[in-house]
């Protein structure tokens, strides 16, 4: 009798870590079926990683970091991420940005991130770049904190040329609380960077506000 209440112990314990923690049988990409977690070695193999830094400014002031390019594999997981609410594409991206902070060595006292409209909470109800914080938060031990707000609405980004979306991003974004960045080294994340004035834009803002420095870090770059 013994054996059997523990035998029905395990077996419901086991249910319950299936349910918290499941089994990954299936590529977050393609849909094959899989033994390793998220993603299989042929979509693994068909993702594009950037190493090193380059720079957003011609006096190379401006730091910036990504992953991989936005093609493929990653470019299929991000937009399943951002469209189809698939939290299990965050975990995998945000351990692809793990490891592009220890393989550059890249040190920051907080993470923060780029805050979505208000449109786009309404459509997805949640902001992709603040889940990927969290999940990387988790990874690296570097706080997670929430610096910047939306003050003006705007145009889409994708919809205007480069010029225009320099002009379209002045003054979008503010420093909720200074005293969070002050003097602190910030790494600034996003999903996607095309012409960099989103997360130029934010940078500015909190460098105005005292922080230290602001490495930006995206999990893709496009070759736009």
């Amino acid at each position: 009798m013994g054996k059997r209440f523990i035998g029905i112990i395990k077996y419901i314990l086991q249910c319950i870590l299936e349910v918290v923690y499941p089994h990954f049988d299936s590529c977050i990409s393609c849909g094959e079926t899989i033994e390793e977690e998220h993603v299989c070695k042929n979509c693994l193999n068909n993702i594009s990683y950037i190493n090193g830094e380059y720079y957003l400014d011609k006096d190379k002031k401006i730091r910036c970091f990504s992953a991989a390019y936005y093609s493929g594999t990653i470019k299929e997981i991000i937009i399943k991420l951002k469209y189809s609410s698939n939290f299990e594409s965050a975990e995998f991206l945000s351990k692809i940005l793990f490891d592009k902070i220890k393989r550059e060595n890249i040190c920051g006292d907080i993470i923060t991130y780029v805050p979505t409209s208000k449109v786009s909470i309404k459509k997805r109800g949640y902001n992709q770049c603040r889940v990927l914080g969290k999940e990387l938060a988790s990874l690296s031990g570097i706080r997670l904190v929430g610096t910047l707000k939306r003050v003006k609405e705007v145009k889409e980004q994708k919809r205007l040329a480069v010029d225009e979306r320099l002009a379209n991003m002045d003054g979008v974004f503010q420093v909720i609380e200074p005293s969070e960045v002050l003097g602190k080294n910030v790494i600034l994340i996003d999903d996607v960077l095309t012409t960099g004035a989103t997360v130029m834009s934010c940078r500015d803002v909190l460098i105005k506000c005292g922080a230290n420095s602001v490495i930006l870090l995206t999990v893709a770059k496009s070759n736009i």
